[in-house]
């Protein structure tokens, strides 16, 4: 991904309203995919027979995927445009969830998600990018947007899933091909909507897996990465075995049992970015990481007396701790980037989160065939509390240095 600036790039000046709505509401889509199967996995580990460790893998090749499309073209949007990479992710994403409709067997899962991966890698970066190109100057919609709709969509999804299983002869079959639909349908909105970003020369070579962070967001972003890497472990963690943990350890039963506790965790988040939105970014990430120390400690707590209020309360705050942190993140990592820049730093951002949110939920997918759920909960909330504090730890030596809180 490279994030040069060449000279004069054209871009479509004062988009409509509706271009925002539509960014929004494409992003919003794209969460809801990716938390639908998780509540669904259950049912697949019926159906298949397969282990937690099995599960995990099916969870991750999703965000590796993502991770090579976000490498390869995350930036090419600052270079063609938003339209037509946004149209080919939505008809892509309508394609994977197509996939699941005959998927029995673990081959046929991998092979779905990895192309769910793929399209949602070609369109979180361009979305949060478009989402910045049409907000207007000085507000913090982008930010709002970029910082919640990734928990809340996850969130709404795994609800949604957990509605279908109960309701639903089908559910599965129910889950994607609505989904199907919603994307065919917004592939065909992309299409009426004006260009938003940038178009000039160099789409080739955005082509090339180069990273390169414009200097001015450098040091920002290397004094965040621990936070990040906590933020998206623990909703790895949730995602892939917050059902599990939900039913098997602390008996949360019924189709919305594991789905509540994604839901809990995500949906705190965004009411958490919502009450902080007033707040400057440094107001936002101090809070996030007290919820990212507190809400972990909870959970210990809970892991430790087989208390589920306890726990419910832990994740409830782990999910303040998440969605805050990340607000503050992405509102000052986002008013820092040039236009022709977005999609080619998002793309990083998303990276980092990506990483975060595969590879440590297969090693706990592993773990936890071999010390049991409770023992692998144990190494990660404690793990998540030290990458916090060396955040905070970094925050205090620069307290002195220039401000990081956007004008």
């Amino acid at each position: 991904m490279t994030a040069a600036v060449l000279d004069s790039p054209t871009v479509v000046a004062a988009p409509p309203r509706r271009s925002l709505i539509f960014a929004a509401t494409g992003f919003f889509v794209l969460m809801i995919a990716g938390g639908a199967p998780s509540p669904l996995y259950s049912i697949y580990q019926k159906e298949i027979g397969f282990s937690a460790g099995t599960l995990t893998v099916i969870f991750a090749i999703y965000a590796i995927a993502l991770l090579v499309a976000l490498m390869i073209i995350g930036s090419l949007s600052d270079y063609i445009g938003r339209r037509p990479v946004l149209v080919a992710a939505l008809l892509l994403e309508a394609v994977s969830m197509a996939l699941f409709l005959p998927a029995h067997s673990v081959w046929m899962l991998l092979i779905a998600r990895s192309v769910q991966g793929v399209a949602t890698g070609a369109g979180v970066a361009t979305f949060s990018a478009a989402l910045i190109d049409t907000a207007r100057p000085g507000t913090k919609v982008a930010a709002i947007v970029n910082s919640t709709f990734p928990s809340f969509g996850l969130g709404v999804g795994a609800l949604a899933a957990g509605a279908a299983i109960k309701w639903s002869d089908r559910p599965a079959d129910t889950v994607f091909l609505v989904l199907a639909i919603a994307f065919v349908l917004l592939a065909g909105l992309a299409l009426l909507l004006p260009e938003t970003g940038p178009v000039r020369p160099g789409a080739l070579g955005a082509l090339r897996p180069t990273i390169a962070v414009p200097p001015n967001v450098r040091g920002p972003l290397i004094l965040f990465t621990p936070t990040l890497i906590a933020i998206w472990a623990v909703g790895g963690l949730f995602l892939s075995l917050g059902a599990s943990l939900g039913t098997v350890v602390f008996g949360l039963s019924g189709p919305f049992g594991g789905a509540s506790v994604i839901a809990a965790m995500t949906f705190s988040g965004s009411i958490a970015v919502l009450i902080l939105r007033a707040r400057p970014a440094s107001v936002a990430t101090g809070a996030g990481s007290t919820g990212l120390i507190l809400g972990p400690a909870l959970l210990l707590l809970a892991l430790a007396t087989t208390s589920t209020p306890v726990f419910l309360v832990g994740v409830v705050i782990t999910g303040v701790g998440f969605g805050g942190t990340f607000f503050g993140v992405i509102q000052t990592i986002g008013a820092l980037v040039e236009p022709a820049q977005r999609a080619g730093v998002f793309a990083i951002v998303f990276t980092i989160n990506y990483l975060a949110f595969s590879l440590p939920a297969v090693g706990a997918g592993v773990a936890s065939q071999h010390f049991g759920l409770r023992g692998t909960v144990e190494v990660y909330a404690v793990l998540v509390m030290l990458l916090t504090l060396a955040t905070l730890v970094a925050l205090r030596v620069r307290s002195r240095a220039p401000a990081l809180d956007p004008a």
